[in-house]
């Protein structure tokens, strides 16, 4: 990256431990700053702590993919990070099915698992589309 570009930004929901965290830790060291993206603050701030004591920058963004209103107040506080999102992760997820399997899982289950697996994912991008390059390429097909 230049220094006259701006540093990129990348958006990671769930973070805060497991793939969600490598993901962070790596593009934090490739020069992103990095946005954790997590429902709990405790938590989340101390990711964000630990990126930024490799000299990385990473700022704790408060979002639960499965609340929609949630996903709205993260959409407009992100507009106090930055103008701009380059790379957004969708990474966030539930495993409630612990001890079923397909044929014995109960529906109550299944509905909250796609419910926050599959539309509350899908609900992030739509929110998140305003900061990106591709929400602009898609105003301005002719000249991406």
């Amino acid at each position: 990256m230049s220094s006259n570009q701006p540093q990129r930004i990348a958006l990671i929901t769930g973070s805060n431990r497991g793939i969600g965290f490598e993901t962070a830790q790596q593009l934090a060291k490739r020069g992103f700053h990095i946005v954790i993206a997590a429902r709990d603050e405790a938590i989340g701030q101390r990711t964000a702590k630990t990126v930024q004591a490799s000299g990385s920058k990473a700022t704790f963004l408060p979002l639960d993919v499965s609340s929609s209103s949630s996903i709205r107040s993260a959409a407009a506080h992100f507009a106090t990070i930055s103008n701009r999102l380059d790379v957004l992760i969708n990474n966030a997820g539930i495993y409630p099915d612990k001890g079923f399997n397909i044929l014995t899982i109960p529906r109550e289950q299944m509905v909250q698992t796609l419910q926050t697996n599959t539309i509350g994912q899908l609900e992030v991008t739509q929110a998140f589309l305003p900061y990106t390059h591709s929400n602009y390429c898609l105003r301005l097909a002719d000249e991406c």
